[in-house]
């Protein structure tokens, strides 16, 4: 996950949670533990191949006893000057299972490609909303979007986003255009604490296709005034310059 793209206050970051959580659906939305790493371009095939033989299985373990909810193996599409090639997830409905989860995969050999990596990072982050149906697979997508919300703005960003996105990402998970989509803000901060992430998995190019097709025509809705009036309110919730993205392609993934 990225990016690349502290309190600030403390005050203030848990008002983004609080305030996005209050209007969140009313089921347990996951943690997700998210690893990135820069690795050689000369060994990516092999530190690929040592993930998938020897992390994965503990990862399906895992996710059979219940243990996480999901997980998955990515490679970055567009790259950028962090130099992150590669990352990891799983997914947990407590920070207990997190923590049981990366005691497990401590506990299996490390893969040696990391000890010649350049940059890591992680990061710890909680679904604020989620749609996603049981799936797994290879060489699917991931897209991120960070988005930097305005100080005390996060409830009218939501207001917008249910009211012109939200439908349209459920109707790509019903028929199987996306695997999972979430709205996602950091528990543990170490991007500015009024950055949100929006987090879409596809089992396909096409699904990305789809996705930005969709937002394209959904924005094209409406009168002219109308569109003015999202683009203003859109706008005044946000901060432009911060927005950043990440593709990537899913090497390997699992969803319950």
């Amino acid at each position: 996950m990225s990016k690349r793209a502290p309190f600030l206050l403390i005050a203030l970051a848990m008002l983004l949670l609080t305030s996005l959580a209050a209007s969140a659906q009313q089921q347990p939305l996951p943690f997700t533990y998210v690893s990135e790493w820069t690795i050689p371009r000369a060994q990516w095939d092999d530190y690929e191949s040592f993930n998938k033989k020897n992390t994965q299985p503990i990862l399906e373990k895992l996710m059979a006893d219940g243990t996480i909810t999901g997980w998955g193996f990515y490679a970055t599409n567009v790259h950028d000057e962090s130099g992150i090639t590669h990352g990891n997830w799983f997914e947990a409905s407590s920070i207990a299972n997190i923590e049981k989860a990366l005691d497990a995969l401590t506990k299996v050999a490390r893969n040696p490609i990391l000890n010649t990596s350049g940059k890591h990072r992680d990061y710890l982050v909680r679904s604020q909303v989620r749609g996603a149906k049981p799936a797994s697979g290879t060489n699917g997508y991931l897209w991120v979007n960070y988005t930097q919300l305005r100080p005390g703005k996060a409830e009218e960003w939501r207001a917008l986003f249910d009211k012109y996105i939200k439908s349209l990402l459920d109707g790509l998970v019903n028929d199987g255009s996306f695997i999972s989509y979430e709205v996602d803000a950091e528990v543990v901060h170490t991007d500015n604490p009024d950055g949100i992430y929006l987090v879409y998995v596809a089992p396909n190019a096409a699904g990305i296709d789809k996705f930005l097709a969709a937002v394209g025509a959904r924005m094209g809705q409406g009168t002219p005034e109308e569109r003015r009036a999202f683009s203003e309110a859109y706008a005044a919730t946000t901060v432009p310059d911060a927005h950043r993205d990440l593709f990537a392609r899913v090497l390997n993934y699992a969803v319950k």
